[in-house]
């Protein structure tokens, strides 16, 4: 409640299936700090769910920098890891 009434969060109404519609419903934890969000658990959405809707051109953008960000960060920590196991 604290953080929906700060806005960190967004509550979202319960799900309604559509008659002959498939549903999926993903949850995950996620850490709120001050250099940012960090998903701590939950699974990655899997390669066979794909829609056929494309997003507009401003959700478009927020998804790439995302994913741009995703990328940065993983690269980040596979060269600490990298430059951890040469120095042991």
């Amino acid at each position: 409640q604290e953080c929906v009434a700060h806005g960190l969060l967004t509550p979202y109404p319960c799900l309604h299936e559509k008659a002959g519609e498939k549903v999926a419903h993903f949850k995950c934890t996620v850490l709120l700090l001050p250099s940012g969000t960090s998903r701590v658990t939950g699974l990655d959405m899997p390669e066979y769910f794909k829609t056929d809707k494309t997003p507009d051109e401003e959700t478009g953008k927020v998804l790439a920098a995302i994913a741009e960000k995703a990328a940065k960060k993983a690269k980040k920590k596979a060269a600490k890891k990298k430059k951890k196991k040469a120095s042991s």
